[in-house]
């Protein structure tokens, strides 16, 4: 049995390298011929294209050529041009160019394409340019009527000069045809936005001019403001003094006197408080619709929220009711001074991407932000502000009752 083992090893360390490398041999040699192959039929084929092309071009530009002879050769173009009389002789030129380029478009393009609808022949492009050239204003605006509504029409008939085929599956709407076109045959229009009038010097839109200031909501429970609520402050001081606008605190409890006197010692310049035994506990109904209505009388340019459990829930739902943008989690907040944009950063994609983003056309520009992010600042003990207390309207409906808080 040994010599058998030994006979099948020295079998195999023999065979099986013979066997791969004509294996491999074989593919390389498949793959040499099938690209030679390959390479053989696209020169075979872009030489025909060519060969194509060009037999084309000569024959059109010969036939073109026969034709403007013949033009040129007619009685009435030459006694206009011996008698030095060129404005007859341009209009003569003008109208066979006009016909000329007319029936050659109609006989290339499909017969579909310019008709008005119905089985009727296809219109004679000169005559359409014609009219568009020499009719009246009133003319054109019939024109357009009557192409309206005709789906085998790209244009209307007042603007066939600028007659152009674009292929919508593979037009992206740059518009970059317009701006290379030789002969400016390409007319790409485009709606754009209208930019929101801006006030001179101040980087604000006009139409949130009556926002302003930097409000943070302070979140508090058992008579203690949250720790993320004073980090939240230090940061709104740095972009209130970019936006040159205030701090304003949006406080919502339950006996918030000794909170209203920590936000002030923290930074904010005002708070707005609503102080009422119906918000003794969080409820998400109660406290989305009594900062919302804080946000709707107050009109903060930008809001800050802590991204606490609580802070998650209830800023989701003001976001809804105000009708604003909100982004979650940032890890870094900043001011365009010249726009003044709030700019909010998070990461995305997994923590691969930094996403800097901005809300330029809703108002407050909300953003909630991660406790430890920002720096807690000092508490400056007995500084003051304005204090606005506001009656709690509670939304419509029966609120749930909180039996029991487990911690």
């Amino acid at each position: 049995m040994k010599w058998f083992h030994s006979f099948r090893a020295k079998l195999i360390l023999t065979v099986f390298p013979v066997v791969a490398g004509i294996t491999i041999a074989t593919l390389v040699l498949a793959e040499v011929k099938f690209m030679q192959s390959y390479r053989k039929l696209f020169e075979e084929q872009f030489d025909s294209q060519i060969g194509n092309y060009s037999s084309a071009k000569k024959k059109r530009m010969d036939g073109l050529s026969n034709v403007l002879d013949k033009i040129a050769k007619q009685p009435e173009l030459l006694t206009a041009i011996s008698k030095k009389d060129f404005s007859a002789a341009g209009q003569l030129l003008r109208s066979q160019l006009e016909s000329l380029s007319g029936d050659r478009l109609l006989s290339e393009l499909p017969g579909g394409l310019l008709r008005l609808g119905g089985s009727g022949p296809a219109p004679n492009l000169s005559q359409m340019l014609a009219g568009h050239l020499t009719g009246s204003d009133k003319d054109k605006e019939k024109d357009k009527d009557k192409t309206r509504n005709q789906p085998g029409i790209r244009l209307p008939l007042s603007q066939m000069p600028y007659i152009a085929l674009i292929d919508p599956e593979a037009c992206v709407g740059c518009g970059k045809c317009q701006d290379v076109c030789p002969v400016e045959s390409v007319r790409f229009e485009k709606k754009r936005r209208k930019k929101e009038a801006v006030k001179a010097g101040t980087g604000i839109d006009a139409t949130h001019s009556d926002y302003r200031g930097v409000a943070v909501f302070i979140e508090a429970a058992a008579g203690q403001g949250a720790t993320v609520s004073w980090e939240l402050i230090g940061k709104a001081k740095d972009l209130a003094a970019k936006l040159h606008a205030p701090v304003i605190g949006l406080l919502l409890g339950d006996h918030v006197d000794g909170v209203i006197e920590d936000a002030l010692a923290y930074g904010c310049d005002a708070v707005h408080a609503m102080d009422d035994p119906m918000l003794a506990a969080y409820i998400s109904g109660a406290y989305g619709r009594g900062l919302a209505d804080l946000c709707e009388k107050v009109k903060p340019e930008v809001l800050l929220i802590g991204a606490t459990p609580l802070g998650r829930d209830l800023a989701s739902i003001v976001a809804t009711l105000i009708e604003t943008g909100l982004t979650a989690d940032c890890t870094g907040l900043d001011v365009d001074e010249e726009k003044g944009l709030l700019l909010m950063t998070r990461p995305t994609f997994g923590g691969n991407i930094m996403a800097t983003i901005f809300c330029e056309h809703h108002r407050p520009q909300m953003s909630s932000v991660r406790p430890k992010v920002f720096k807690l600042p000092d508490k400056e003990a007995g500084r003051t502000g304005e204090v606005l207390h506001y009656p709690f309207k509670p939304p419509e409906g029966e609120l749930p009752e909180i039996l029991e808080f487990i911690r």
